[in-house]
């Protein structure tokens, strides 16, 4: 397992009290089995109110990074590859039921692992909203995101 930089951990940090205007979602998808396209999330890319952008990457077998990458030119250079057997496919996940609430409320922090010493695991990254939170973690296959539940809400229904 590896662990997050300093400078990683120092723009996720950051964060903090930022306000979300729109959530991306950058697959990579691979066509060659017309029946059954695979596909992974190779990015998830915040904007905030602000004007800032982060891009959280899952496209490597190491965990989470924070990238800078030209979307747009990977995509053309996917395609020069790889013709429509792969894409890279950008869909605008803001209005989606999972991201809804973040975007009327402020990021009050964002939690990491803590693995040996003073190092964070880059396997996962928790974004916390208040009373709302999301789970970003990595697997082989790209990065995953869900929703975390309130537990005291889950034993109050029982």
């Amino acid at each position: 397992m590896t662990h997050f930089s300093d400078e990683e951990i120092v723009t996720l940090n950051a964060l903090e009290n930022k306000l979300l205007s729109t959530i991306k979602y950058h697959y990579w998808v691979n066509n060659t089995q017309a029946n059954n396209p695979y596909q992974t999330l190779d990015y998830i890319e915040f904007q905030f109110i602000d004007g800032s952008v982060l891009f959280l990457s899952g496209k490597t077998k190491n965990g989470i990074s924070i990238e800078k990458p030209d979307i747009e030119e990977e995509r053309r250079s996917v395609k020069s590859k790889f013709g429509n057997n792969i894409n890279v496919i950008s869909l605008d996940m803001s209005h989606e039921i999972l991201w809804q609430p973040t975007l009327s409320h402020h990021l009050e922090y964002v939690a990491l692992r803590k693995g040996q010493e003073h190092h964070y695991l880059n396997d996962a990254v928790l974004m916390n909203f208040g009373e709302y939170e999301i789970l970003i973690y990595h697997d082989e296959d790209g990065l995953l995101v869900e929703e975390m539940l309130d537990l005291e809400e889950d034993e109050d229904d029982e």
